[in-house]
């Protein structure tokens, strides 16, 4: 698969076990001291800080997910990372390597924007995908365990791949804990960090305006992010005063909703002040390939917006901002729509099964992944169902009318980046809303029972 192959590539390796033999970064400040993710467009640092935010230490140093963060099934959003050259250390019977950070592989959508927003946006650079983080998890224990993780860089964008003279570094669970405590706006004080690093307050200011997420822009700063150069950036796409109050960037946001019809909603909102002196049109395109727009409304200064269009949701759909004045030249380019929103799919009881609500073509469509060592799962699914409802207060008996099917009967659909797994999906004839849900019942008579039943749901 390109996807695993080019994960072979690697440059840089760190983990977060801790071991006699490998070096150990336990601080930020260590952290600081390393060449890994610290330029715009790399997203490495923004990985390390989303991976800190879903998982939770303990006193003991046991790193586990935090719930409805990991589908034990289907590895989401990791991808499964089969270390064929044995660049990381071999695996025991109950452990295995997952990847996340590859985002021209469809898994971009599964991330939080903050994440994804510079590779959106650097077309032209040729390290915007290069950085990747890869977790070992152990399933003995229940829940699963995190007992290390590795980030990388992938250099497949060379001729001839090269790979760092850097060991293997391994990061200690004290890393995310000084994270978590920066995303408590009590848990550090900037006067403090101040007189460590005498830059830090003047480089936060600029932070501060380009980044929403809590402890962000502190951890960026202390992690030795080159702030100044990211902002900078962000000047000139935005045509903005030198000035972070004059050219704040942190709540800009441009998604691709639906609407009750099951067509896209075009919504902008956070945009900088600058944007009043342009002549702007947000366009809604097919994919982030696509060079011709599917849908266009002009902006008219509004910071802040909403579209109704007639276009049938769809994965890979995205909205840009342009610029009449420069030929339509794009400033802004928000995410490619995820087919499930980058929703977690959810484990069926401990079946070795997993649900998720999707968009097709603007219809709301349940998808089935069942693992390939489940061999007997028509059997024991032979009474399961999945049902879809209009919203979450429904009760179980009251599902859209014939908006049901027999789980055996979903259709198989072939994949490549599940290998473990096989894919069964089944599309409605209701329209993806916000409110739509589906839910898996076990058997046939459990619809009546309120405590029973499977779910997830399309956000607003």
């Amino acid at each position: 698969m390109e996807w695993k192959s080019s994960l072979g590539c690697l440059l840089v390796w760190l983990s977060l076990a801790l071991s006699a033999d490998i070096p150990t970064v336990s601080s930020i400040s260590e952290l600081r001291a390393l060449d890994y993710g610290k330029c715009f467009p790399q997203h490495g640092l923004m990985l390390l800080h989303w991976l800190s935010s879903i998982v939770s230490v303990d006193r003991n140093d046991v790193v586990q997910f935090i719930p409805q963060v990991f589908d034990p099934i289907t590895s989401y959003p990791f991808t499964p990372y089969a270390n064929d050259n044995h660049f990381l250390p071999d695996l025991t019977p109950t452990t295995a390597y997952y990847a996340v950070g590859n985002l021209l592989r469809g898994s971009a959508g599964r991330l939080p924007s903050y994440v994804t927003q510079d590779f959106y946006n650097s077309y032209n650079y040729p390290t915007r995908n290069r950085d990747r983080v890869i977790i070992r998890v152990d399933s003995w224990y229940d829940p699963v365990r995190i007992d290390q993780v590795y980030f990388a860089q992938e250099s497949s964008y060379q001729r001839i791949p090269t790979y760092s003279p850097y060991p293997l570094t391994l990061i200690s669970a004290a890393l995310f804990r000084q994270i978590a405590v920066l995303r408590n706006p009590f848990g550090i004080r900037n006067s403090s960090v101040g007189e460590l690093y005498p830059t830090f307050n003047q480089s936060l200011v600029l932070a501060d305006s380009m980044f929403s997420e809590p402890g962000l822009a502190k951890f960026l700063t202390l992690a030795g992010y080159d702030v100044n150069g990211r902002y900078g950036v962000s000047v000139q796409m935005w045509s903005c005063p030198n000035s972070p109050a004059l050219c704040k960037t942190l709540w800009v946001s441009m998604e691709v909703k639906a609407t009750k019809e099951g067509n896209a909603l075009v919504k902008w909102s956070g945009l900088p002040s600058s944007i009043q002196r342009m002549h702007t049109n947000v366009a809604l395109y097919k994919n982030g390939e696509s060079n011709s727009p599917l849908f266009e409304v002009k902006v008219n200064g509004r910071l802040r917006g909403t579209a109704e269009t007639t276009i049938k949701l769809q994965p890979g759909l995205q909205l840009r901002l342009l610029r009449e004045e420069v030929t339509n030249m794009v400033i802004w380019r928000g995410p490619e729509l995820d087919d499930a929103r980058g929703r977690i799919p959810v484990r069926i009881g401990s079946m070795d099964a997993s649900l998720q609500l999707f968009t097709s073509d603007g219809f709301a469509s349940a998808r089935l992944y069942i693992r390939k060592s489940f061999n007997n799962w028509k059997d024991d699914m032979y009474y399961s169902w999945v049902a879809f409802y209009a919203s979450q207060s429904d009760g179980n008996d009251d599902y859209l009318s014939g908006q049901w099917q027999w789980a055996i009967n979903l259709e198989k659909k072939p994949s490549d980046e599940f290998e473990n797994c096989d894919i069964y999906e089944y599309v409605s004839g209701t329209a993806i809303s916000p409110g739509v849900q589906i839910r898996f019942f076990e058997n046939k008579d459990n619809a009546g029972k309120e405590e029973d039943g499977f779910h997830t749901e399309w956000g607003s």
